[in-house]
């Protein structure tokens, strides 16, 4: 009588089952990250994703993959200023996306705010919100040099002057050392323009943005807050005349006026100092031209009254033969972040 092995026969069923199940649970592995692949090449993902964008605050990142499916001529504080008060007024909780025909938009209940835009790309869809404004910035860029924003050139069609004195050069004694600037007129902006490799300097008397390579000699920026804080003195009766001529082209029409200030209304003080001094901006404009934007604070005491004046300057410098020279000032108090503006 023979006896059956049952245990190899069993073994090999067990082993069998396992290699069955085994290449079960691959198949599905394999499927799910096939299923999630395709999920993140839909249209929806990508609308999903741009709504995290403004729920979590990555403004950053909603302003990158917007310009990088359609450019604007607006600079990232601008766009990401104006993502901030869309979720201020509406709230980032009664967001959502809704779509039809082929176009989406950004809603807030059943409020129509803006286009979001798709494009598919290699890596799979992607969204942006583009917002378009209604304001026009006039940039001055130095001479025969391109306008690059966000990697394109801008068309020189929108080129309204060419080869014109810079706005902040009127204060020159000297017109040949005003540098010359190209004018651009750009509409439909948010607020501030972009500029590639630029800084912009707004210069407040025209409104123009004065465009230049950015200055980033720290040395030199502390040598504009002390000129700044310099001609602060005078009319405080904290510096000379004579110290003030020392840094200035004196031939400029400020100094000129300057000049003429009478300093003896300035009420006697025993303690002066200068705080949270900043060059916000500062600009060349040609090799030999630096526009800068310089704001620091100012406290007097006479032991019964002090006070705290909240100063900012457009300062214009011009490379000497005795180093860089104060060729024109203009006065902007707002340019101090710590100077309050009246509703």
């Amino acid at each position: 009588m023979k006896r059956i092995k049952v245990i190899p026969a069993l073994l090999t069923l067990v082993v069998t089952a396992a290699v069955i199940l085994v290449l079960g649970q691959m198949r599905v592995r394999q499927a799910a990250a096939s299923f999630r692949t395709e999920d993140a090449a839909m249209p929806g993902h990508a609308t999903e994703r741009l709504l995290d964008q403004l729920r979590s605050g990555d403004y950053h990142a909603l302003y990158e993959a917007t310009m990088a499916i359609q450019p604007s001529m607006d600079a990232e504080s601008a766009y990401t200023d104006m993502v901030g008060s869309i979720i201020e007024k509406w709230g980032s909780d009664t967001l959502s996306v809704q779509c039809s025909a082929g176009a989406c938009g950004l809603y807030a209940g059943d409020e129509y705010l803006a286009e979001i835009v798709l494009q598919e790309t290699a890596g799979g869809w992607q969204a942006g919100l583009p917002l378009a404004g209604d304001r026009t910035a006039v940039v001055e860029v130095p001479a025969g040099e391109p306008l690059m924003i966000h990697g394109e050139t801008v068309s020189r069609s929108l080129i309204i002057e060419e080869n014109v004195p810079a706005a902040n050069g009127f204060q020159f004694a000297d017109e040949s050392r005003v540098p010359r600037v190209d004018v651009y007129q750009l509409e439909g902006l948010l607020s501030e323009p972009a500029a590639d490799d630029l800084v912009l300097v707004q210069d407040p008397i025209t409104g123009h943005y004065l465009a230049g390579r950015p200055v980033t000699d720290e040395n030199l920026k502390a040598e504009m807050i002390r000129d700044g804080e310099l001609i602060a003195s005078y009319p405080a009766q904290d510096a000379s005349l004579g110290e003030v001529a020392a840094i200035a082209m004196t031939s400029s029409s400020w100094y000129q006026r300057y000049t003429t200030l009478q300093n003896y209304w300035f009420t006697a003080h025993r303690t002066h100092e200068f705080s949270n001094e900043q060059v916000l901006r500062a600009a060349y404009q040609n090799d030999d031209t630096i526009v800068a934007h310089v704001v620091f604070d100012y406290f007097a005491d006479n032991g019964e009254v002090h006070r705290t004046w909240h100063i900012g300057y457009q300062m214009t410098f011009l490379n000497t033969a005795d180093g860089w020279k104060v060729a024109g000032m203009e006065i902007n108090n707002e340019l101090n972040p710590n100077t309050v503006i009246p509703q």
